[in-house]
Formats: structure tokens, sequence, C-alpha cells
């Protein structure tokens, strides 16, 4: 009964935040690390992230481990963006991390229960406090920065940052501060370095600060509108589930009855609809036939070529393209590297085989006019000759985009864990649908792993590209090399090609560089971009 009253008159002094709870630790460490706090208080607002999010009833639980760690740091990121604005200071003194991180753990336990930020994220107590570069404060950011650099942060910033237009000029300019200032060794430190242009920019670059709703979405990624919360309220549940059933049930008898009516009448109608879907058909060869001449039309070392086609009317389903392409003797990309029987491929052999790939795209893209984009590029449509070298396959599904449009929509079509985002999502399709799945394709060549490494209890798809990303992120880039791989290759280029493929596979297709620059990358001594953060929701 003491302590109880103890800690309601502490919290009326209001020397522990509100958002304290006791079950987040341990009762004796609970007192301990509240006499600290009562000496050193939190010098951070914790509650602006509480303020950020409109709905309190725990709207993160579905989410995976890494999306939450995700969380996690950019919610330090913006505290720390915070106490920069108003105190000119990146870090935080030793003798108050305590008191922050016991108030940070308990607002992340309010909103992800039970979620242990140490093992789960690999976070410690003073990663609120540790420096990049030796920056402390504003103006050691400054003197590290260009003033010319600084003025082209505030140019590209200093605006609303909720328009698409203006959050991807900002992040594109800070990640361009972040490749030349702050690119680092993986030291343990580099989440911090990487934070820190978007931490400044916030603080002042931007004009409305960390705390707008549009500038933390944008620079942290925290994305706590209304429209993406889950109710907590049963009641419109319940409600909807009875008005539901209701129509429902109305809805079930008028199908009945219309099909009914529609039985009696398709027999009459089937000679019109046989003549309706031949017309439509032609119309449809008449497109499809543009897009296979123009593939019998390219010729490239990387490419099959394509010896004859022909499209044929289906009865009720449309039509279909039949092509016949040159003979390619040593089996597929897949079969080397998932079949027991094919032996294991060196790096020389997997290097030569990714810059195949890479060409044959890259004039697809930017070699033939109008550009091809393949929709379908995966391991088993990677052919390999006597001599290894790569030969794209099976152009069933390609399509080109028109002159002077950048992306247009379709049905979608490809394979799991190989299909992009935006095109899975919304059915877009650009020449960036083709750079994901080469992403993808080169990661499975890298690694040895399927582009679905395997499927939880959920039933839902762990993608062998938000693997490879949790280790490059952690500092881990050379664990996604297959460790059974003979003969390996010069480290800093294998590692160079495992950051080219997790840029390429970015879920965010403006993140993607082209084909022709990966090209140029994988040839030469080019600096990689940087790889911005992924969206958290998607």
């Amino acid at each position: 009964m003491k302590t109880l009253l103890i800690s309601q008159f502490l919290l009326l002094l209001g020397l522990v935040l509100p958002l304290t709870n006791s079950k987040a630790i341990s009762h004796e460490n609970f007192h301990r690390k509240l006499g600290s706090a009562a000496n050193s208080p939190c010098p951070l607002n914790i509650d602006l992230i509480q303020k950020l999010i409109t709905q309190n009833d725990i709207p993160l639980p579905l989410l995976d481990i890494a999306t939450k760690c995700q969380y996690v740091l950019q919610g330090i990121r913006l505290l720390r963006s915070d106490y920069l604005r108003t105190t000119g200071l990146f870090s935080l003194s030793p003798d108050v991390l305590d008191a922050c991180w016991v108030s940070y753990v308990n607002l992340v336990d309010r909103f992800i229960p039970r979620f242990d930020i140490k093992s789960k994220c690999g976070l410690k107590t003073n990663f609120m406090s540790q420096t990049c570069k030796n920056i402390t404060t504003k103006s050691d950011f400054e003197t590290l920065v260009s003033g010319d650099e600084l003025q082209q942060m505030k140019g590209s910033c200093d605006q609303s940052l909720k328009k698409n237009s203006g959050c991807n000029s900002c992040v594109d300019r800070l990640s361009r501060v972040r490749t030349s200032y702050f690119r680092v060794s993986n030291d343990g430190n580099v989440s911090d370095c990487n934070g820190y242009p978007f931490i400044y920019a916030a603080a002042f670059s931007n004009r409305f600060g960390p705390t707008d709703m549009g500038t933390a979405k944008c620079l942290f990624l925290l994305d706590f509108s209304p429209s993406n919360k889950k109710s907590g309220d049963p009641k419109p549940v319940m409600w909807g589930l009875v008005t539901g059933s209701f129509y429902g049930f109305i809805g079930t008898l008028v199908v009945v009855w219309f099909l009914w009516i529609w039985n009696k009448k398709w027999k009459r109608k089937n000679k019109e609809n046989l003549a309706q879907i031949e017309e439509v058909s032609s119309g449809e060869m008449e497109i499809s036939g543009r897009i296979m001449e123009v593939i019998a039309s390219v010729r490239h070392v990387n490419l099959v070529s394509l010896r004859g086609y022909c499209i044929a009317t289906v009865y009720k389903g449309g039509h279909r393209r039949i092509l016949a392409c040159e003979l390619v003797r040593n089996g597929s990309l897949y079969d080397h590297l998932f079949q027991p029987k094919f032996k294991k491929l060196s790096w020389s052999i997997r290097q030569k085989i990714a810059l195949g790939v890479a060409r044959g795209l890259a004039y697809l893209h930017h070699g033939v006019q109008p550009a091809i984009i393949h929709r379908d590029i995966k391991a088993s449509n990677v052919l390999l000759d006597e001599a290894f070298e790569a030969k794209l396959a099976d152009f069933g599904l390609a399509k080109f985009t028109p002159e002077g449009q950048t992306h247009v929509s379709t049905r979608v079509a490809g394979t799991l864990g190989y299909v992009a985002p935006e095109y899975a999502l919304y059915g877009q399709i650009s020449q960036k649908i083709d750079v994901y799945s080469f992403g993808v394709v080169l990661l499975e060549l890298l690694s040895g792993k399927k582009a679905v490494i395997e499927f939880n209890d959920e039933n839902r798809p762990l993608l062998l590209s938000d693997w490879a990303w949790s280790q490059v992120r952690e500092g881990r880039v050379l664990d996604v090399i297959d460790e059974c791989m003979p003969e390996l290759g010069p480290p800093e280029v294998m590692e160079k090609y495992a950051l080219v493929a997790v840029l390429a596979s970015h879920p965010v297709a403006y993140a993607r560089p082209s084909m022709d620059q990966i090209v140029k990358i994988l040839e030469n001594d080019i600096p990689i971009p940087t790889i911005p953060d992924r969206p958290l929701l998607l």
C-alpha cells in the first residue's frame, strides 16, 4: 500500500512519465529505475509519439518483428529530432539514459504488448545517446556538411511533406547527404548514422518540425493516420455482421433468381456470345500480334531467340500465344540452384550469370523501342548455355510501354516472391517491376535460397527479399552469400552484388535503380546508392 501511495505521489509531481507500466519490468528493477528517474528526469518528450497516435487501442500487434523494430527505431529518431530542435543537442547525457529508456520501453509496451526491444531489435539503452562522426551538437553537424548542401536540404525539405512529390524530393536529397557524409563501416552504429540527416532535417530544414504528421510519416515512416488503424469498438462490428447477414440472405435469393433467368436465356444467346468472343479476340490478337512482332525483332546474346509464334483463338477463353524459341541445352538457373543433381555454382559463374541477366534486361528496357517489360523474370526463366551464358526466356507475359507513358495498368500475372508490390497491389506495370524481379533472382543466385523461403504458422510467406534486407540492416551483408559456394570471390565484390540485389528488390519503386544503372554499378567501380528504409506498413 505504501509503495502504491509513493508511486501515485510521484506521478502527481510529474517525476514519472504517464506511460510508466510496472508490468514491463520486474518489481525490484522498477523501483531502482524509478529512483534513477527521480534523480535525473528524462528530457525527451515521450508524449509526442502518443499524441501522433490518434487511437490508443494497440494499433500494431499484427505486424512482423522487423516492422515493429522499425517503428521502435524511428520513434527514437523522432524523439531525438525534437530534442535537437529544442536544445541543439543530438545526444542525451548518461545520467538520464535509464529514465528515458524505461519511459520509452513502457510506451512501446502499451502499443506493442510484451515486445522486448533488446532481444527482438538488438537495441541497447545507450542507443539514445550514440553519436556518429563525433557529432553531438547542431553546430557539429553544420561543420561537417557543407553550407551549399545545407541550403539544398532546406530548399528540398522546407515544405509540407504530406504530398508524395514533396516527400520524395526531400528524402532523395537527404539520401544524397547520407551517402556523401555518413557512409560508415558496419560497426553496429550504422542505424544511428543513417538517421542523422533525417533527424537534423526534421528539426531545422523543415519548418513544421518532426511532430508534424506529414514530417513524421515522410522522414520517420511513422504513419498513424486513422485510415491505418483498426477499430477497437466491437459494437459496429456486431451490427455490421447482423445487417450483413440479412442483406446477404436477400442477395442470395436475388442471385438464385438471376441464375434461373440467365440459364433459360443461355442457349439462345450462345451463338451470339461466340460471335462476340471472336470479335473481341480478333482485336486482342491485333495488339498481341504487335507485341510478338516486337519481341521477334530483338536480338541480344542474353535473350533467347524467338524462332516463331502463333496466336490461337480458344472458345470462351480469348486467345493464347504460342512461342517457338531456340533450344538452350544446359537447363535453367533454377535447376542449377535448387536441383540436387546439379553441382554448386562457383562465384565466377554466378557473377557471369548475374551480369548476363542484367544486360539482357537493360537491352529490353533501354535498347529497343518501344521498351519491353518482361513481367515474369524468375530463376526458371533464366536459361544457361554450355558456357553458362544467361539467356532470358518465356516472353508470354511481355508487354511494351507506349511512347510517353511511364507505366500502364493491367491484370496481375506472375510468380509469388518475384512480383513487385505496386504490381501485385494495383496492377501497375513499369520497367521497375522487372528491376524488382531481377533483384530477387540475384538474391537467389547469391544466397542459394528460394524467392519464398518458407511459410509461417499463419500461412504467410517469408520472402527472400525481406530476409536479405534484415541481414543488411543489421550490418551482416556477407551473410546473404551462400555459405556452400565453392571458390568464393573477393568480399568487397560479393558485398557489392548483395547490396545491389537488396536495392533492386526494394518494395518502393522509386528507390530502385534502372537496369542501365545496375549494369554500370556491377561492371564498374561506381558507388552504390544508399538503400532507403522500407515503409513500415507495406
